[in-house]
């Protein structure tokens, strides 16, 4: 889970699989996240998500379409709604706050479709020119005295 912080200051929180380290395609195919970096949004629409973006950095492996790929990596790592990682597989699925819902004893995000409708009013579907860096968060951390 991570957040995403908007261009104006708004914040998403996002639901997606730990990320998975493969020598010859970055990251687990259909099983991980994309490795932290940089990455261009370009628009994508397809059969199961419209009115979207694709995660895209061929120095990463990251490509936008399999025919798009240079030898091994990852393909249309998109933002989708997506409440639970189960709805996932190396997408990003953004949401207005975090839970643990309790009738699945399960962490997620709320509210998908609503965080999916501010990137796309804020991003506007079609549009070029975006970036998104991923970044690790510092999370907790043990230190030790002396």
């Amino acid at each position: 889970m991570g957040h995403l912080r908007l261009p104006d200051g708004r914040v998403l929180h996002t639901i997606e699989r730990p990320w998975i380290p493969d020598k010859e395609a970055g990251s687990k195919p259909f099983k991980s996240c994309v490795p932290d970096g940089p990455y261009d949004l370009v628009p994508h629409h397809g059969d199961d998500w419209t009115e979207t973006w694709a995660l895209v950095n061929p120095a990463l492996k990251v490509w936008h379409y399999e025919k798009d790929m240079d030898g091994a990596g990852r393909y249309a790592c998109l933002f989708h709604p997506a409440n639970w990682v189960e709805n996932v597989v190396g997408c990003i699925g953004p949401g207005l706050a975090r839970t643990i819902f309790r009738d699945r004893d399960e962490l997620g995000v709320t509210s998908s479709q609503a965080a999916m409708n501010i990137l796309r009013n804020m991003l506007h579907p079609g549009a070029r020119g975006h970036r998104l860096i991923i970044q690790p968060h510092p999370g907790a951390r043990i230190s030790q005295d002396g």
